[in-house]
């Protein structure tokens, strides 16, 4: 199979009431976690130069002058969700919008909160659509629970784009799960939401 585009959007556009300031911001490994998720994104496409080679979008809300100048120097492409406030569904459609018309196949969505994704696990979640067509494929955190990083083909993004409020990817995996793989990564279950999540990390 020919290699086709792909995406990587990170979603970076929510507030954190859970924290009481812009997780975003927040120190890991020497960088913020906005900075970190970004050079992951762009590592897994070096890494996967044969297959991911459409653009990286990061998507930005709550403080998006301070976050998106974490993201100086970096070769991003910027998108602001000036309606962050109203939820996840919101900034997931507003990045699904930005990559729409580049001669991209598919699109693989990850949060800036999940410190612990690797290039390798952006690679492992393109593979299942690159080498066997599959059209929906998700980190698999173990128990049960499924979400991102989330890979949507194309002909899968109109569910994206109609995203609001609260609503999240795993809407869209459910729906459907006929053409859905899923790859196993409790890597992926770590995320950052309240200050114990952030405290353990550090640790």
């Amino acid at each position: 199979m020919a290699a086709v585009d792909v995406a990587i959007i990170v979603l970076a556009a929510g507030q954190a009431r859970r924290m009481a300031r812009l997780k975003q911001l927040m120190p890991y490994r020497g960088k913020s976690l906005v900075r970190h998720a970004a050079e992951t994104a762009i590592e897994a496409a070096r890494l996967c130069a044969n297959v991911i080679q459409g653009p990286v979008v990061v998507v930005v809300g709550a403080g998006a002058p301070e976050v998106t100048a974490e993201l100086q120097g970096l070769p991003v492409t910027i998108v602001e969700n000036q309606k962050w406030s109203d939820g996840m569904g919101g900034s997931i459609a507003r990045g699904t919008k930005a990559v729409i018309g580049r001669d991209v196949g598919a699109a693989v969505l990850m949060l800036c909160d999940q410190p612990l994704v690797t290039p390798q696990v952006i690679r492992d979640v393109v593979r299942p659509y690159r080498m066997e067509s599959w059209g929906v494929v998700a980190c698999d955190y173990g128990g049960g629970n499924v979400g991102p990083p989330v890979l949507f083909a194309a002909k899968y993004w109109p569910d994206l784009e109609q995203l609001s409020g609260a609503e999240g990817a795993k809407k869209v995996i459910t729906k459907y799960a006929h053409d859905a793989e899923y790859v196993p990564c409790p890597a992926a279950a770590v995320d950052v939401d309240t200050p114990g999540d952030y405290e353990s990390l550090s640790r």
